[in-house]
């Protein structure tokens, strides 16, 4: 098959691909503002936040009493270090849950969240 190249096309490719391509391929100029909204995660609220690490000091195997201040303090540095990211959180815990396991402790501290953050590749805070 020969396809005829005309002034009106400027590059081969061009005039190939207006030819004979069922589907064009366009880029965005910008990204789908309606794609973005519907799939962007929203941070967690202090309630949910609360919730979620509720659940995940129980399922290490502790009981977690805001009303004590290593309780407190770790909760304010786990919410300082994930901003309530769900995914974040929850790849901290992990790694909070191996240091204790590593080191034979039973309390969640400030150093013991220091040490799983570190672990982790976080963007710039």
């Amino acid at each position: 098959m020969i396809l005829r190249w005309s002034p009106s096309h400027t590059t081969w490719p061009e005039a190939f691909r207006d030819r004979f391509e069922l589907v064009y391929r366009r880029r965005a100029e910008r990204p789908n503002d309606v794609w973005k909204a519907d799939h962007t995660e929203q941070p967690l609220t202090d309630d949910e936040l609360a919730f979620v690490l509720t659940r995940h000091w129980r399922r290490i195997g502790l009981t977690l009493d805001l009303d004590d201040f290593t309780d407190a303090q770790a909760v304010a540095a786990v919410s300082r270090i994930t901003r309530g990211n769900f995914r974040l959180l929850h790849r901290l815990f992990t790694q909070i849950e191996r240091i204790l396991k590593i080191n034979g402790l039973s309390v969640i501290t400030n150093d013991v969240i220091e040490a799983a953050r570190s672990t982790l590749v976080i963007g710039a805070e």
